[in-house]
């Protein structure tokens, strides 16, 4: 979904999920593991900037998921630009929280060290769509499409659904308590705190909703596009992977299977084409698998080697290409120690990396159509490039 969040949740059947055999164990892995060559080996994919920009630091970096937008907040204020490199006018928004969403709209409102304020979410050429009182920090996470935006206030605990209709017009639907959120392409709606997990429609009914233990372990977690399921993955005191489906409203999902993983990840997790998932960062390495939802197979599972100088990559990013295969952002990729996109197939073959700018941040949109970096050019100065990748990817995945 683009940004990586925590979740603490109780589902199994209705109850806290601590045994090792809650659900049908995942059907045996396709592939052994694989040890990848290091990327300063693979081919060099040709990737130039389409363009770039001066920012003062420091600053934050939020790409949207269809690679249209990218924004932050610096020193001067709330920034962002179009992927022609257009600066989109942001009139006299305040707030160090600024988040990208699909369709050139941006949220700007109260981040984590500022006074209440306004949320705010405003077009690609700066209208104001609609405004609301917050105390931050928000978040804002948006569908595909950008026609559904979900914000969050974590002051306040509540989440608010937006629905971006032709001329205009603007629906808010409040969402109740939450202090996170994924949407779903139809609207549907996961919105959960440390004590509950609710499911939404896209006219804001309750489809179900379930109590949360504040002692269960640590969750990452993937909504599907469709709203069909939920893939969550657990740490700390147990490494496991589920898939929960949501066959009908009223009801807790139904726990369709699970696994193990290997321990001291941070195993985050990201939905994919052609009911496949993915799980990053497992084991304390940079190891990535991918995983058949409908019965937990292991299709692949690929681990980056230590690089020069015993240096230990890290996988900070990951999406799925439109045809399955995978390009994740990878730290201390080059023997020059810069990071790189690493780009698979989708059997898990690496195709090639994408080097990066030396000490950059880098921030992938979904589908590998674009990619952000952002790199110190001076003491108080930054460098923006942006990267189509379309091209790249789609010759080769």
């Amino acid at each position: 979904m683009g940004r990586p969040v925590r979740l603490l949740v109780a589902l199994c059947m209705g109850a806290a999920v601590y045994a090792a055999g809650c659900g049908r164990p995942s059907a045996a892995p396709a592939t052994p593991p694989v040890t990848l060559p290091n990327p300063s080996t693979l081919p060099s994919l040709p990737a130039i900037p389409a363009w770039t920009a001066d920012l003062p630091t420091p600053t934050t970096l939020s790409l949207s998921q269809d690679g249209k937008t990218v924004a932050g907040f610096a020193p001067t204020g709330p920034w962002a630009y179009s992927a022609h490199g257009i600066p989109s006018p942001l009139p006299s928004l305040q707030g160090s929280a600024v988040w990208a969403l699909p369709a050139g709209r941006i949220a700007v409102g109260p981040g984590m060290a500022d006074p209440a304020g306004p949320v705010s979410v405003v077009s690609a050429q700066g209208t104001i769509l609609w405004s609301a009182p917050a105390v931050g920090p928000i978040l804002a996470v948006g569908n595909a499409k950008g026609d559904r935006i979900l914000v969050t206030d974590d002051g306040t605990d509540t989440v608010t659904e937006l629905t971006l209709g032709s001329g205009g017009k603007v629906g808010q639907v409040s969402l109740g308590r939450g202090t996170a959120a994924a949407v779903a392409n139809n609207g549907d709606a996961l919105v959960y705190s440390a004590t509950r997990v609710t499911l939404y429609s896209a006219v804001g009914r309750t489809l179900w909703t379930q109590a949360l233990n504040r002692d269960a372990p640590p969750r990452t977690f993937a909504l599907d596009a469709g709203a069909s399921g939920v893939t969550v993955a657990t740490t700390g005191r147990s490494y496991r992977l589920y898939q929960f489906a949501f066959f009908r409203s009223g009801t807790a999902p139904t726990l369709v299977w699970s696994g193990p993983l290997s321990p001291g990840g941070i195993d985050r997790v990201t939905a994919g084409p052609g009911g496949r998932v993915a799980v990053w960062g497992i084991g304390g390495t940079a190891t990535l698998a991918v995983y058949r939802q409908s019965d937990g197979m292991r299709l692949w599972e690929d681990t980056m080697p230590v690089g020069p100088g015993s240096s230990h990559p890290m996988l900070t990013g990951l999406t799925f290409t439109s045809g399955g295969g995978v390009v994740a952002s990878l730290t201390g990729c080059l023997a020059s120690g810069a990071p790189c996109l690493l780009v698979l197939n989708s059997l898990g073959a690496p195709l090639g990396a994408v080097p990066m700018p030396l000490g950059s941040r880098v921030d992938l949109a979904s589908g590998g159509r674009a990619a952000v970096a952002i790199a110190a050019s001076g003491p108080k100065g930054a460098t923006l490039s942006w990267y189509s990748l379309g091209r790249i990817v789609a010759a080769r995945t």
